[in-house]
């Protein structure tokens, strides 16, 4: 596709809208049998699920367009750009001028055949090109979105119902266009980080050379609270997108400096003889340096998240509505008065979801969480690092599962970078396999045949030095991130360990982002051991410290870094730490946590 001459695509797209349109001018939603048609529509014969638009371009850069990270690069300034969106938008909005519309009754303008054809001549708006993509990207966020407030209302419904979980129910005319474009997108059917930041971001610099760091560089587009709602509480939900926002922008430097990275990988396994393995590896060794400067440059911005909210007004009010009240622990339903419904198949990236009307979604969906970005997923496949979710299968799975909410463009490019491993695969040129010590090997022998033995050494010591320095960049990221967890959410949890929270995407996230940025470590590759696996070459959340003897305790595999915590304590001086690794009961465990 990527070939094709523009005369090619444009044949291509038109052939796809025609079909389009001939399957969707016969849909009505207003009753059930042509909502069913609507549900049955547009499926791949193979799979018998959705596949992508031909002629959507949304999230990847367009002729003399460059990409800026994962920030889509055709985004538009307005919101709600469909005409037959307009009433649902204006309700979440809290500006309809019927205070008492609810979202279900809004929902039944949605045109989605016209949504679908955005650029025919039946259609209502007159778009083309990468703008049928951003009419479907925003449709769906506004559909999520919605289902997302219905979930908050109807728990704050069931408040006095403790103990009662109910699940969340989603209106035929909100669930029918919102499977029905998470089809075509190859998308789950919820809210996710694509959604809630990176199509939700309009930038408003300062000046031309702003570096776009401040709450008010940004406009939000969606939120999930409205003008009818506390100011406080809406400009904090606003704040809290907008700082993601900023992160995201910092980040595009850093991987464009991975793509650098992953280039030259690539060129030295090609066995490219322009320049000799020494030249090249000295370029590669530049590159890595860079990469994680670039990403050490997004950790000052994380830190300004105060700047964008306080963390008194994130928990207690702008958390619920990202949870979406209970329906993430509840469950979901996608309602079907009338019981004629088909059920509905999403092959998104690589799972497939079956949504059978009536009954409760099954797997339960994730809830939109800063975890579903696709930068931290980017840097772990450029560099090749599989360590910092292998020492935990339930979190590799859950992993897998935020990968749904996905673009599905960013998914794409992501595990072809897994498949390939190139930078990994071209630093084997400097490590082979360690012998024993016996036979008075050395570690990390060269495999070159550059034809200066000493020169390659150095710089293959050089190139796997800041290769472990690119990784330690993404370790004190997540580190960061667990910083902000405590200061965000575990100071204000009345829970007796920090272990027992869940995130919005509900997982427990003590656990799993310790794991993840502790494992993270175990990826790089200095032939000194301890230098490779010491987590003493960056700061430990005290969280992480307290995950560290929790999966000590349990002999966990990929918690070797953790074993160099009494290394550190007895270097610095300080008392053995030994007997917080003895033996815990499961009571001294939480308590050992806990404190």
């Amino acid at each position: 596709k990527m070939e094709m001459d523009g005369k090619a695509r444009g044949v291509l797209c038109a052939f796809f809208i025609f079909v389009v349109v001939i399957t969707t001018t016969v849909m009505a939603v207003e009753d059930s049998s042509s909502a069913a048609a609507v549900v049955g529509g547009g499926e791949d014969p193979g799979t018998g699920a959705a596949a992508p638009s031909s002629c959507t371009s949304y999230w990847t850069p367009g002729p003399g367009q460059k990409a800026h990270g994962f920030l889509p690069p055709n985004k538009r300034k307005d919101a709600c750009l469909h005409p037959s969106l307009q009433s649902l938008c204006a309700v979440l909005r809290g500006n309809h001028q019927d205070k008492n519309l609810t979202l279900a009754e809004a929902a039944r303008d949605i045109d989605l055949a016209s949504i679908l054809a955005t650029d025919s001549k039946s259609s209502s708006t007159k778009l083309s090109g990468a703008d049928i993509g951003a009419v479907q990207e925003d449709a769906h966020h506004w559909l999520a979105l919605a289902a997302c407030r219905l979930g908050y209302e109807q728990a704050v419904e069931n408040s006095n119902n403790v103990g009662v979980a109910k699940p969340l129910r989603i209106p035929v005319t909100i669930g029918v266009p919102l499977l029905e474009l998470s089809k075509l997108l190859r998308r789950e059917p919820g809210i996710g980080y694509a959604g809630m930041v990176l199509d939700n971001c309009v930038a408003h610099p300062s000046s031309p050379t702003s570096a776009l760091v401040t709450f008010r560089e940004w406009e939000i587009q969606r939120t999930a609270t409205s003008a009818r709602d506390p100011i406080g509480v809406y400009e904090a939900e606003r704040g809290f997108y907008a700082a993601h926002c900023a992160v995201e922008h910092v980040y595009a430097p850093a991987k464009a400096a991975l793509l650098q990275v992953v280039a030259t990988a690539k060129s030295i396994l090609s066995g490219n003889k322009t320049d000799s393995l020494t030249t090249q590896l000295i370029q590669l060794t530049q590159q890595l340096i860079d990469a994680g400067y670039y990403i050490r440059n997004v950790v000052p911005v994380l830190r300004k998240m105060r700047e964008f909210i306080h963390p008194d007004q994130f928990f207690p009010h702008i958390r619920p509505y990202l949870k979406c009240g209970n329906g993430f622990d509840s469950g979901i339903v996608f309602e079907d008065p009338t019981e004629s419904l088909p059920p509905v198949t999403i092959a998104t990236f690589s799972k497939t979801r079956h949504v059978t009307f009536n009954e409760p979604v099954s797997p339960k969906l994730r809830g939109p969480t800063g975890a579903m970005t696709s930068s931290l997923a980017f840097a772990d496949a450029a560099l090749g690092i599989k360590t910092s979710t292998a020492s935990d299968p339930h979190l590799h799975e859950t992993m897998e599962e935020f990968k749904q909410f996905f673009p599905y463009e960013h998914a794409a490019e992501i595990q072809e970078l897994i498949d390939e491993n190139t930078v990994r695969r071209a630093l084997s040129q400097c490590v082979s396999q360690k012998k024993p010590e016996h036979e008075n090997a050395k570690d990390g022998e060269l495999l070159t045949d550059d034809s200066t033995a000493s020169s390659s050494s150095v710089s293959c010591q050089r190139v796997l030095d800041a290769y472990d320095d690119a990784v330690t960049a993404v370790a004190e990221f997540r580190m960061l991130h667990v910083e902000h967890i405590t200061t965000y959410i575990l100071q204000y949890v009345e829970s007796d360990s920090p272990r027992k929270v869940t995130g919005t995407g509900n997982t427990p996230i003590v656990s799993y982002l310790c794991r993840s940025a502790i494992g993270t470590l175990n990826a790089r590759l200095s032939r000194d051991e301890l230098a490779a696996r010491s987590a003493a070459t960056i700061s430990i959340p005290t969280v992480c410290h307290a995950q560290c003897l929790h999966d000590l305790h349990e002999q966990r595999p990929g918690s070797e870094p953790c074993k160099t915590i009494r290394a550190i304590y007895l270097a610095m001086g300080l008392a053995d730490p030994s007997t917080l690794l003895l033996p815990l009961t499961p009571e001294s465990s939480v308590q050992n946590t806990t404190s």
